[in-house]
């Protein structure tokens, strides 16, 4: 009698512990789709803002334009030295540096 007590106790409380672990994994779910969701809010207002610019008067765009205009060689020996992913990479980090700068100014004014 006292046994079947027992394994009906532990019965119930292996039937919660079950509950309480899959209600543990669904509210971690839940939280992973809400950070996703606000991340793709943010991505998306982010990829409106930048369609919205109008990148039509910025002068060092032409620049782009003019290499073509370089000797061969030239072009060869900035090809060899990988000029475009130097330039790509300063220009990331100006961007990255730029970014991060506004992290601290978001926190500290009111």
């Amino acid at each position: 009698m006292l046994n079947q007590i027992w394994e009906f106790l532990l019965q119930v409380w292996e039937k919660l512990y079950g509950i309480q672990l899959w209600l543990c994994k669904q509210i971690l779910n839940l939280c992973c789709e809400v950070v996703y969701f606000l991340l793709k809010v943010c991505f998306t207002a982010v990829l409106t803002i930048i369609n919205g610019i109008d990148f039509a008067g910025v002068q060092i765009l032409d620049a782009f334009n003019s290499w073509d205009l370089l000797p061969d060689q030239v072009i060869y020996i900035l090809d060899q030295l990988s000029f475009g992913m130097c330039l790509t990479m300063l220009a990331s980090a100006y961007g990255i540096r730029l970014l991060l700068n506004l992290i601290p100014a978001a926190f500290t004014r009111v």
